[in-house]
């Protein structure tokens, strides 16, 4: 080294990298495509600081489009499981998250809508505000969605953490795409050696 370090440095104008970086360190944890997605949610509140947050991976269903439910941010600010819930995308949906990048924006922004949370096996209305859908995006194609809102404390939108929450939702995409990869592998080399087939 040419000398003696003078400490760890920050970089002040770009106060959401670090967080960011260990976001993604973070994601490189999870075993499967499962716990990624349970992993990516708390690792969207506790290092991104996004209060509720929800992702919805596509379904690969292919005369429409479904976006099936994984996990989630309840109304005490703790994880749940959502995925037995889903919900279809129609046309109009699909090609505005598709295009979101193309028209110079990260994420689609609704106000005054109902916000929901999973509470034992059924969705229920917790308010109205503001929700943030972040494409999750890979090769120009929509491989699910990231919900959240502030339902718990009706804060206004933060575009820093938006546009940080974007990054890591790439990640997210990129990471899940590779997993879900892997496992439709494993299970066709499993179905391939097994006698009954």
């Amino acid at each position: 080294p040419p000398g003696e370090p003078r400490g760890l440095r920050n970089a002040p104008a770009l106060g959401g990298v670090v967080p960011m970086l260990s976001a993604l360190n973070e994601l490189g944890t999870s075993k499967d495509a499962d716990s990624l997605l349970k992993n990516a949610v708390e690792i969207a509140r506790h290092r991104i600081g996004l209060e509720r947050v929800s992702f919805f991976m596509r379904d690969s269903s292919p005369d429409r489009v479904l976006l099936m439910g994984s996990w989630g941010t309840g109304l005490s600010g703790e994880t749940t499981d959502e995925r037995t819930v889903c919900h279809e995308l129609g046309d109009k949906d699909l090609r505005l998250l598709r295009d979101t990048r193309s028209a110079g924006a990260l994420w689609v922004q609704y106000d005054q809508v109902s916000l929901y949370s999973e509470e034992r096996d059924k969705s229920i209305v917790v308010g109205r505000g503001w929700l943030a859908v972040t494409p999750l995006i890979l090769a120009n194609e929509v491989v699910g969605v990231m919900y959240n809102d502030a339902a718990l404390s009706g804060s206004p939108p933060d575009e820093e953490k938006q546009a940080l929450a974007a990054m890591f939702a790439s990640a997210v995409a990129s990471v899940f795409v590779v997993h879900r990869g892997t496992c439709a592998r494993r299970a066709s080399r499993q179905q391939a050696q097994s006698p009954l087939v």
